[in-house]
């Protein structure tokens, strides 16, 4: 947790394999309130440090708090972000491999909970890009 002049936020770490290369990558999740609702952020960097995918968004408070957290069984928006990446939530991000390695896929829901997010990596390109869920 931490605190800023806008309000609180949150954020949480995964670490694994993405890529496909065999090293962990890095995927950092964060949330922070803002004036308008929250601000939301999944960033996902191989080991190297190049960036896999970069995505930021906005969340009304009815979206996520009203709506989207109730869902969940009225969890915070603490508890949310801490339970994003390990497959518990509804609403969290789901993360497999479609065969080998190469072929990781990723959803997410972003905006609300409506809004989903599928990504697939694409080795040619070095980096994830959106596909049809």
């Amino acid at each position: 947790d931490w605190v800023t002049a806008e309000g609180r936020g949150w954020e949480t770490f995964l670490s694994r394999d993405l890529d496909g290369n065999g090293i962990e990558d890095y995927t950092l999740f964060d949330l922070r309130e803002s004036r308008d609702g929250f601000a939301a952020r999944l960033h996902i960097t191989s080991d190297r440090g190049d960036s896999l995918w970069d995505h930021a968004w906005t969340m009304t408070r009815e979206d996520l708090v009203d709506d989207l957290l109730r869902e969940e069984g009225g969890i915070s928006e603490k508890e949310w972000v801490r339970r994003f990446f390990d497959g518990s939530l509804i609403y969290g991000t789901v993360i497999q491999s479609r065969g080998d390695q190469e072929h990781c896929q990723i959803t997410y829901r972003a905006t609300w909970r409506e809004d989903l997010v599928s990504l697939v990596y694409s080795p040619r390109q070095r980096r994830f890009i959106p596909t049809e869920p």
